[in-house]
């Protein structure tokens, strides 16, 4: 569940540092595992220019059981946003998958407004992928490339109250330039998918999320967030519910902890549990 684990804490400190007046930066180092044996590291982070520009870079390794070899999965993303006063355009690059099964390179462009109390964005996502089929031929297996492409869409709509609550939702969804029930792509989902954490990795059809957070004293937060992946081809859906609680962590960081529980459909029959926790680092502001 990389969009639970790492996205969401990257659009936390996004709003964090758009609060600010000066240039400054926030830094998170985490960890997640679940009880299907996956466990993922990661490391993000924000960089405010100054009031109009800010930079965002995040990667992420996991490393989960699989049948029949194990999986590990990289994922990096690369970007940054520029806001000319009510609109601002932001565009971003990164990478993802096991190179030994499916690299995906993914591209985005888009439009954002960050107001006072409302908040919207719209994407345009395109994906190109290099899937590797395994076959039986004789005493031997084969390995093929099979290239595709997809584009797609993402919209989020937020909105903020005086008193500190905030609610999100997203969505994003593709389109592939190929029929992925011809290609017995159900062994492809079920290897590269053996945990919650490595499904953000593969071939999604549609992802909807919907997060909401509210104060509990004068720093700390409590949020709630929610999110359905439907994989390509109608191989799978998980639906997947977690908790999470931000609070300070010394006089420059913030200690954000996630429970959360994933339960899939299809060919991702079963509940997997995870735990994440991450450690915000804040610093450069005046």
């Amino acid at each position: 569940m990389k969009t639970s684990i790492s996205y969401l804490a990257l659009i936390s400190l996004s709003a964090t540092l758009f609060a600010q007046d000066d240039s400054g930066y926030a830094i998170g180092f985490g960890a997640a595992a679940d009880n299907g044996n996956g466990t993922t590291f990661s490391v993000l982070g924000n960089y405010i220019v100054n009031d109009a520009v800010m930079l965002s870079a995040s990667l992420a390794t996991t490393r989960a059981d699989g049948a029949p070899d194990s999986v590990q999965t990289r994922d990096w993303e690369v970007g940054g946003q520029y806001d000319f006063g009510p609109i601002g355009v932001e565009v971003y690059g990164g990478q993802s998958g096991d190179p030994d099964d499916f690299d995906s390179q993914d591209l985005s462009a888009g439009l954002y407004h960050f107001g006072d109390h409302w908040r919207w964005s719209v994407r345009y996502l395109e994906r190109d992928i290099d899937l590797i089929l395994r076959t039986p031929n004789l005493d031997r297996v084969d390995d093929i490339s099979v290239p595709l492409a997809a584009d797609g869409w993402r919209v989020g709509l937020g909105y903020k109250t005086e008193g500190g609550f905030r609610i999100n939702a997203s969505s994003r969804w593709y389109d592939y330039d190929r029929d992925l029930t011809l290609l017995g792509t159900r062994v492809i989902i079920q290897r590269l998918s053996p945990t919650s954490l490595t499904l953000a990795t593969s071939l999604l059809d549609r992802s909807d999320s919907l997060r909401a957070e509210w104060k509990v004293g004068e720093q700390s937060a409590f949020n709630v967030s929610v999110t359905r992946d439907e994989l390509a081809g109608d191989l799978g859906i998980a639906d997947t519910l977690s908790v999470g609680f931000l609070t300070p962590a010394g006089a420059t960081g913030d200690l954000d902890i996630s429970v959360g529980v994933s339960e899939g459909s299809d060919g991702l029959d079963g509940n997997t549990v995870f735990l994440s926790v991450f450690y915000l680092f804040y610093g450069g502001f005046n």
